[in-house]
């Protein structure tokens, strides 16, 4: 998202992450990954849970996230999804400017 993120924005999108860490830690991961977009703090997992996104990370020890990328209209409906089943199980680009394109 942070190397596409000029293409995002040029058709009209906007990203946002959310993370759920406490605001402290999702703001160091913010400015060390240099990410040009804004990362909500969940750790209370209320937007993670709302879209079903829980994940029991077993090695972790601890309730995470999983991967995952929405694509929104501007009326909030979920128009595209990708929902990873690790924490490297991401979108292609090609794929996500192809649901992003599909809205415009």
């Amino acid at each position: 998202m942070r190397d596409a993120h000029g293409e995002i924005l040029a058709l009209g999108a906007a990203v946002l992450a959310v993370s759920a860490e406490p605001l402290a830690v999702a703001r160091a991961e913010v400015a060390a990954a240099r990410l040009p977009f804004a990362v909500l703090s969940d750790p209370d997992l209320t937007v993670i849970d709302r879209y079903g996104l829980r994940h029991e990370d077993k090695a972790e020890g601890k309730t995470i996230a999983r991967p995952t990328t929405l694509v929104l209209d501007r009326g909030g409906v979920v128009r595209y999804a990708h929902i990873g089943q690790h924490p490297r199980d991401r979108p292609t680009l090609s794929a996500l400017l192809l649901g992003l394109e599909s809205l415009a």
